[in-house]
């Protein structure tokens, strides 16, 4: 794309009447930066020397050299290219209203928003035109200027919410300060790791009675084969089932023997273990920890979340040491769940609770108020239950916590820096368009019945509810082992039986189906998923092949067709889509006024890639 400045100009937020032809090209995917100085020559020719008459031998007299105009200040182009996401461009204004630009970097961030906004389905590309969505920045900075005219930004409620944003995100500042160097412990991550990826390399036998599978366990512990032994259990029917030598993970061990093997980190033999249909045996031959990266780096992330909770409480702890000082003893006689003083008593007590230099001191009755706003339904109840001294520290902690983070955080000049008060401009920018929306353009936006029946005739199609499907089954990595598991879950043999000992499963970590007995939607479940299950109805069995060689035995548990929506259930969300219509066509009509009365340019040109 390409852009106009003026050469020379002093700074980027210069008149932009002053900018006069000077060419910055933006590429999406490739840099070229050539600066050149504006030139401005005032040559002046070379001057011969003025003979001497002949025969006087006096000097000439002294002649005044003619003076040449200077010509025009020579303008040269300028052409940068830089990538749309490139930071260190991120300043350079792409269009100004008046003297407000719209900057790069915020043409990015829009794009990136809507291509998070759209999803997979965009096709995971952005667009590589983006002047629609120029318009609607340039737009919505003609709407804020005039809201900011109208001094909407001087609203008790817009000057509210910018003061709890400040104060919110001048807190969230300091807290990564402080907690910058915070990392993941080690120790921790290897331990909860090998906890969660074990796996056991398992035997197991299902028997009819105790006596059996106590026998079971005799002779297996000494040394005979869980083979053999089975298949003479299996031959004089004295066991259901078995498994021999299958590697399962904790999720994948039925529930009743999961805290058997749990504590069993080496080869051996479990007792009998009372389950639905018996007594089952277990043995293990094998214990590994499989490399699981994804697994690791989640636990990673969940210390750091842990270890950063706690570096927060010791700084919060510094920060009273340094400022505040807590009256231990009245706080720890405060009982509002005894009759006497009572709730309204403790409202309006103004004793002195917390001390804190250069800050209002919080009184028993600030701490009340706290509580009480913990409470939706009210104190009363909570006090009948005893359930309100129980949340009195942690009342006051949070208290605590924004008064002395946010005094700490001016205290060392945060809310000083460009970046924060970037942050705040266009916080109070929004608050500003969304006011305006509100009060000027929102009451003059209608919707009449008509209008909605007319539009559900014309998108009926879009209108209906999807089929929805209760789901139950098992994940397989090869499509014979699903097959197999078919075939049985056809002839009968149980579900929760072949989740425990089917061989060939998932984990269920990595299956990208989760078949629990959960109701889904045809429309939230993938689309060739849908396609397998249009038809099936409860009791039928379907084989769905995934992507990433992932294969599903789906059982149909309960099954409810699509069907399309009356108006009378489509009316609220065909409104809202009328009203979001109505409201960018006003905007752009209102917008389009401003522009006649707003100095509005539009530096670019063009985009390649």
């Amino acid at each position: 794309m390409s852009i106009a400045h003026c050469c020379g100009a002093p700074n980027l937020a210069a008149s932009t009447r002053e900018r006069t032809s000077k060419t910055v090209t933006h590429s999406l995917t490739r840099v070229l930066l050539l600066a050149l100085p504006c030139l401005a020559a005032a040559e002046t020719a070379p001057q011969k020397a003025t003979p001497t008459p002949e025969g006087t031998g006096a000097p000439p007299a002294a002649t005044a050299p003619t003076a040449k105009p200077s010509p025009p200040p020579l303008e040269v182009s300028v052409h940068l290219k830089v990538p749309l996401f490139a930071e260190r461009f991120g300043e350079t204004p792409v269009a100004t209203v008046d003297d407000d630009a719209i900057t790069l970097h915020q043409v990015a961030d829009a794009l990136a928003e809507m291509h998070e906004a759209q999803g997979p389905a965009a096709g995971g590309t952005r667009p590589r035109d983006f002047a629609p969505l120029l318009d609607r920045l340039i737009e919505i900075k003609l709407i804020v200027l005039e809201g900011r005219e109208m001094e909407l930004d001087k609203l008790p409620e817009v000057k509210a919410a910018v003061a709890n944003f400040r104060e919110e995100t001048l807190r969230a500042v300091l807290e990564r300060k402080a907690t910058k160097d915070v990392t993941f412990d080690p120790a921790e991550v290897d331990r909860a790791y090998k906890d969660a990826v074990r796996e056991w390399q398992i035997s197991s036998a299902l028997l009819g009675t105790e006596e059996d599978a106590k026998a079971l366990v005799t002779q297996l512990k000494a040394g005979k084969s869980f083979a053999e032994l089975s298949k003479q259990l299996l031959a004089e029917k004295k066991a259901q089932g078995t498994v021999d030598r299958q590697w399962l993970s904790r999720q994948q061990v039925v529930p009743e023997l999961l805290q058997v093997v749990l504590k069993m980190s080496e080869p051996g033999v479990s007792q009998p273990v009372l389950v639905k249909g018996g007594f089952a045996v277990v043995q293990v031959h094998e214990v590994r920890y499989p490399d699981d990266p994804a697994k690791r780096a989640e636990l990673e992330k969940t210390s750091r979340a842990g270890r950063r909770v706690a570096a927060l409480e010791d700084y919060l702890r510094s920060l009273l040491k340094k400022y505040a000082k807590v009256d231990q003893g009245l706080l720890k006689r405060l009982d509002y769940e005894a009759p006497k003083p009572g709730l309204a008593a403790l409202a309006t007590d103004k004793r002195v609770l917390v001390v804190i230099k250069g800050e209002k001191s919080i009184t028993v009755a600030d701490l009340t108020a706290r509580l009480s706003a913990g409470f939706f339904h009210g104190m009363e109840d909570a006090i009948k239950e005893k359930r309100v001294n129980s949340q009195k520290n942690d009342a006051l902690r949070s208290m605590l916590t924004k008064i002395l983070f946010l005094k700490e955080a001016k205290r060392q000049g945060l809310e000083n820096t460009d970046e924060f008060k970037s942050q705040i401009k266009e916080f109070e920018d929004r608050a500003v368009f969304q006011m305006f929306m509100e009060k000027v353009i929102g009451p003059d936006v209608r919707v009449t019945e008509e209008e909605g029946k007319a539009y559900y005739d014309q998108h009926k199609a879009e209108y209906r509810y999807p089929a929805f499907y209760k789901l139950e089954g098992l994940g397989f990595v090869d499509s014979k082992s699903a097959e197999a598991a078919l075939a049985k879950m056809k002839a009968g043999t149980d579900l929760q039986w072949l989740r425990g000992n089917a061989d060939g499963q998932l984990k269920p970590d990595v299956q990208k189906i989760q078949l629990d007995g959960h109701t889904l939607s045809a429309s939230a479940m993938p689309a060739d998923l849908a396609k397998v299950l249009a038809g099936a109805k409860a009791g039928d069995y379907r084989l769905y092949a995934a992507p990433d060689s992932q294969y599903y035995v789906i059982r149909v548990v309960e099954e409810t067709p699509e069907r399309y929506q009356e108006y009378s259930e489509a009316r609220n969300a065909i409104g809202s889509t009328l009203i979001g219509k109505h409201l960018a066509t006003a905007i752009r009509d209102y917008a389009a006024k401003l522009r006649k009365v707003h100095d509005v340019r539009v530096f670019v040109t063009n985009t390649d890639s």
